[in-house]
């Protein structure tokens, strides 16, 4: 068998920490993405979920790290406001952030305004989908 002096072997404890600084660095990549993800998706659905004044919040579900961020998140809240009321404050504000926002960015949206079943006033409900297909 040829045995160039030229060719260095490379031994198994050299390629074992190869693996592992391979291994540490994707992980490391892995993990500031999707900080960063989450990160806009929180920006993006705060800006366009704002929370009605004086609301008080009911309930708050979410299927990652926190609300707003990765994932679903679904908030209800209840006011002492009638739906119309409330249904008008949404739509002048949304038109404002409009204004200041060319883009949706990576959040879907959505508001909901409904009587509310338990006595006067109205729920609202604020749901958020990011970057989770």
């Amino acid at each position: 068998m040829y045995n160039d002096p030229d060719i260095k072997r490379h031994s198994p404890g050299n390629i074992i920490l190869g693996v592992i600084l391979i291994t540490i660095g994707v992980v490391v990549l892995f993990v500031i993405t999707v900080t960063l993800i989450d990160d806009k998706c929180y920006n993006d659905a705060t800006t366009w979920l704002p929370v009605y004044p004086n609301a008080t919040v009911t309930s708050v579900t979410f299927d990652y790290f926190r609300a707003w961020g990765l994932g679903e998140t679904v908030m209800e809240l209840s006011s002492p406001d009638d739906r119309i009321t409330v249904n008008t404050w949404y739509a002048n504000t949304m038109e404002e952030i409009g204004k200041q926002y060319s883009s949706r960015g990576l959040a879907d949206t959505d508001v909901q305004i409904r009587n509310n079943p338990n006595g006067a006033g109205s729920l609202i409900i604020l749901y958020s989908a990011c970057a989770n297909s």
